[in-house]
């Protein structure tokens, strides 16, 4: 499977992080200064706790994919590559990160603890694809078919996958706060 690098967004992606990250102190800054607002009932309150949590949950998710994009770049500068089977498990671990995107996103915009449910159940497949993901690196490592400097960048981007699927459910289950007040 002839899977290559693409980084004809990079400037794109380079210059959304730098975005986000403005945009996660404004909103930061402001979501304090409103809760500190007087008046305000225990819903809206919770509220606000819960959008300061998903504010900085998208600010960690935008910090993985920046390290996953570093890693992409020292692959593509070094004359290594990841092996087919890697490119393949890389391909569908993408696959299950945008099924949780969708599902997580659904939760959160239309509170639908139907979604939440399927993002759970999405969550606990990457962290098991993920170890699996490790295990087998391992094993071609141990085969001789990656080296260990490939296998540290191929082990490093699966832990990433796996935490901005953390963070990306935590988004998700803050409808639970909502949902109970």
């Amino acid at each position: 499977m002839a899977v290559q690098l693409d980084f004809s967004t990079k400037d794109q992606f380079e210059r959304d992080e730098r975005q986000l990250n403005f945009i996660n102190r404004e909103l930061v800054g402001f979501v304090v200064r409103l809760n500190g607002e007087n008046g305000l009932g225990e819903k809206d309150k919770t509220y606000l706790s819960g959008t300061y949590r998903n504010i900085r949950d998208l600010e960690r998710i935008g910090d993985y994919a920046e390290n996953i994009v570093e890693y992409a770049t020292t692959l593509a500068r070094s004359s290594q590559q990841f092996s087919d089977d890697a490119k393949y498990e890389i391909s569908q671990l993408k696959t299950l990160l945008h099924q949780l995107y969708v599902q997580a996103m659904d939760a959160y915009q239309n509170e639908r603890l139907a979604s939440l449910g399927n993002a759970n159940a999405i969550e606990e497949e990457i962290d098991d694809y993920t170890r699996r993901m490790e295990e087998g690196h391992i094993t071609r490592m141990e085969k001789g078919i990656c080296t260990p400097s490939v296998g540290a960048q191929y082990l490093e981007l699966s832990s990433n996958a796996e935490r901005i699927a953390d963070h990306m459910i935590n988004i998700a289950k803050s409808i639970k706060s909502l949902k109970t007040n």
